[in-house]
């Protein structure tokens, strides 16, 4: 009997043992279907993280090019109302000098109208003068006349 207990022993280790295998070999099962999924997942990632790296390279490229366009229309820009500035710094310039050339005329027809009013003050001055002198010496010819009327 010895050796009859001693095989249902091993049969009974045995049972055990391939109960612990086939759980075993079920947990190694159930471990190898969830490393497939975890590599499918990364996988997946990895995938979504070329993509994603993609799309930032194109976003970033395309957002340099959209920068270096503003730039340089606003450099344009820029240029364009520097190149207005000295046009209108130029076009102040010249109507400067006609507004001191105008203001010189300016100038110089009144020193005129002042003398054209003094000038037309002595003639009037002077006509005045000469009518009294005029009647003075009709008034002196009227005497001499009516002496001369009398003597006779």
């Amino acid at each position: 009997m010895d050796n009859v207990d001693l095989i249902e022993e091993l049969v009974t280790r045995c049972n055990q043992y391939e109960v612990k295998i086939i759980t075993l070999r079920d947990t190694i099962v159930h471990k190898s279907r969830e490393l497939v999924s975890s590599i499918r997942k990364f996988r997946e990632l990895d995938r979504l993280a070329k993509e994603l790296d993609e799309s930032i390279s194109v976003t970033k490229s395309r957002s340099t090019k959209e920068m270096e366009e503003t730039i340089n229309v606003a450099d344009q820009t820029t240029q364009g109302i520097a190149d207005r500035l000295n046009l209108i710094r130029t076009r102040i310039r010249d109507k400067s000098e006609r507004l001191k050339q105008h203001q010189q005329l300016l100038t110089t027809l009144k020193i005129q109208v002042e003398l054209e009013k003094r000038s037309s003050n002595i003639p009037a001055i002077f006509r005045m003068v000469l009518g009294v002198f005029t009647l003075i010496m009709i008034s002196v010819s009227a005497l001499a006349v009516k002496r001369w009327v009398i003597n006779i």
